[in-house]
């Protein structure tokens, strides 16, 4: 089994459309922030979340939200193919726009990391920035999508997932994802 970093395939990133909250009121994203890297489920609480196109003209299945933290937002197509397998582990928030789109918030957490088979940048004596992750084999869940735990603490804007799912993506000719191979475990 391999594990997979999540990341987009759309081509030059000014080519490919890309999305913005519209509030940028600093109250609304701080509390955006805080739900969408909590581990429990928002679709009650995020309701009113507004987007609108920063870049790019080509659409894919999936695609980033930026808001600080890269953000992956899949059309009603990619939701569709996926919700059936991943609803466990992942709820789709609706996002307002002219087209459906989702917001995919990732509820599932390992604290799997290799701390001493990683490398990454520290500050003040913290890990940062992972340039390569690792995995303690023991600890890697048994889900097919998840995020980790780095030093306690949710390491934000990475999603790791498995053989599985990346064979719904490619099997389906799902647009605009990709995978990083971080490394294959039993």
């Amino acid at each position: 089994m391999k594990i997979w970093r999540l990341r987009l395939d759309t081509g030059k990133r000014e080519d490919s459309q890309q999305y913005q909250l519209v509030n940028e009121d600093n109250h609304f994203l701080e509390d955006f922030d805080t739900m969408i890297n909590s581990l429990e489920r928002q679709l009650w609480k995020l309701r009113e979340l507004e987007v609108h196109v920063i870049s790019g003209r080509k659409e894919f299945d999936i695609s980033y939200l930026w808001n600080g933290t890269s953000l992956f937002l899949l059309n009603e197509r990619a939701k569709n193919i996926l919700e059936p397998v991943l609803s466990e582990y992942v709820e789709f928030l609706p996002v307002i726009y002219k087209k459906p789109l989702y917001l995919m918030h990732v509820l599932r957490v390992a604290d799997a990391l290799d701390l001493d088979n990683i490398i990454a940048d520290t500050y003040a004596g913290k890990i940062g920035y992972i340039k390569k992750f690792a995995f303690k084999e023991e600890r890697i869940p048994p889900f097919p999508v998840f995020r980790i735990l780095c030093e306690g603490r949710l390491y934000t804007g990475v999603i790791f997932v498995k053989d599985e799912f990346k064979k719904i993506i490619e099997e389906n000719g799902l647009t605009g994802f990709s995978f990083e191979e971080v490394g294959e475990y039993q």
